[in-house]
């Protein structure tokens, strides 16, 4: 494409090129819910782990335990004393005894013989992960909502004393930990201290073209973009020695190439909800009144 667009302007260097359609790409891919950007996972928590004691220091991220069974699986599963608030992430475990923490113990509750949980209560998401569109739950038959803050946790469950079956996917932070570090992290509450699974539909973000193998989506026309980068290249003036024969101080290019890519990238959208209707809805789920839902039970009930 960065070739084709140097064909209207010869002397414009390639890197420049390059980033004119990458940056293109990249506002395309954002414009609509492209039924090719739709990803699917699920978040696997494992059974909590709570045999033997343990020995804490305050503002020291060293755990020490007694009869614990700790495994290198634990690496990124949150660890807290009895059952209260604060978490902590387990960023490393040296041996069946011993592990360390991603920060350093605060609370005021520490020395020998405490009792422990580590358990799944943070999900991360994929290092392509935009947003959610649907997580589930596949054994409890309900939708898990996904639009539940901080501020709301707090508000219902300041200390994270409430263990059971998982309803909400509270906001966090990124992931720092290494393995997983800059992905999306979010909190399941309330924590769950049974083996469960919990599929979910996610908007991937797109993978920036950085070598000339890479390809755009299905759904986006390679022509689309060259079109947008073009109405950009037309506002580029060029060097005093190799001018840009496609420079147009006034505007006016700029808007004809811009209307057409903004006209294409609008059919390309129309072509791509035929396949999955990923911007279409009628009444919101959530509102309606629990039921297994069947098609007789749906021929029969408005709502």
């Amino acid at each position: 494409m960065y070739r084709g667009l140097r064909l209207w302007a010869p002397d414009v260097p390639i890197f420049l090129a390059q980033q004119l359609i990458r940056d293109r790409y990249r506002r395309a891919s954002e414009h609509h819910l492209w039924s090719d950007l739709r990803g699917e996972d699920e978040f696997i928590l494992n059974v909590a782990k709570t045999g033997g004691t343990v020995t804490m220091t305050r503002d020291s991220a060293a755990v020490t335990g007694s009869g614990t069974n700790f495994q290198s699986t634990d690496v990124g599963r949150q660890f807290y004393i009895g059952n209260r608030a604060p978490l902590y992430s387990i960023s490393a475990v040296a041996s069946t005894t011993a592990l360390t923490l991603d920060r350093v113990f605060g609370d005021e509750t520490d020395g020998a013989g405490l009792s422990y949980s580590i358990l799944d209560a943070y999900v991360t998401c994929p290092t392509d992960f935009g947003w959610f569109l649907v997580v589930y739950d596949p054994k409890q038959n309900w939708r898990l909502r996904h639009f539940v803050t901080q501020d709301d946790l707090a508000r219902l469950d300041p200390a994270r004393t409430t263990a059971g079956t998982p309803w909400a996917l509270v906001d966090r932070r990124r992931s720092t930990l290494t393995a997983t570090s800059g992905q999306a992290q979010y909190e399941m509450w309330p924590y769950s201290v049974s083996e469960r699974n919990y599929p979910y539909y996610y908007r991937k973000k797109a993978a920036d073209l950085t070598d000339d193998t890479d390809t755009v989506i299905q759904s986006i026309p390679g022509d689309v973009v060259t079109l947008g980068a073009k109405a950009d290249l037309t506002m580029w003036p060029g060097s005093i020695e190799r001018p840009n024969p496609m420079y147009d101080p006034s505007g006016r290019a700029y808007k004809l190439w811009e209307a057409q890519y903004q006209e294409r990238l609008a059919e390309a959208a129309r072509e791509d909800d035929s396949t999955y209707l990923m911007n279409w809805s009628t009444n919101e789920w959530s509102s309606w009144p629990y039921a297994p839902l069947d098609a007789g039970f749906l021929q029969n009930h408005a709502f």
